[in-house]
C-alpha cells in the first residue's frame, strides 16, 4: 500500500513539474499560434516531458541523462511552438 501511494505521489510531482515548466515558458515567450492549437501543443509537450521524467526516474539511478533529455524537450518546444 505504501509503495502504491509513493508511486502516485511521484507521478503527481512529475506531472506538476512538467506543467510548471511548460506554463513558465508560455508566460515568458509568446506563442506562434493562437486558439486551441497553442493549448494542444502545450498539453502534448507537457505529456512528453511527464513521460520522460517518469521513465527516467524509474529506470536510471543517475539523473544526468534525464536532465539532458528534459532540456532538449523544453528547447524543442520553445523552438517549434514559441517565438
Amino acid at each position: 500500500m505504501r509503495d502504491c501511494l509513493w508511486a502516485i505521489f511521484e507521478l503527481s510531482v512529475n506531472f506538476f513539474q512538467s506543467a510548471i515548466i511548460i506554463q513558465t515558458l508560455r508566460s515568458v515567450l509568446e506563442n506562434k499560434r493562437r486558439g486551441k492549437s497553442e493549448i494542444i501543443e502545450a498539453v502534448i509537450f507537457c505529456l512528453f516531458l511527464f513521460c520522460e521524467l517518469s521513465f527516467v526516474n524509474s529506470i536510471v539511478p543517475f539523473e544526468g541523462l534525464g536532465i539532458i533529455i528534459s532540456v532538449f524537450i523544453v528547447y524543442v518546444y520553445a523552438f517549434v511552438c514559441l517565438q
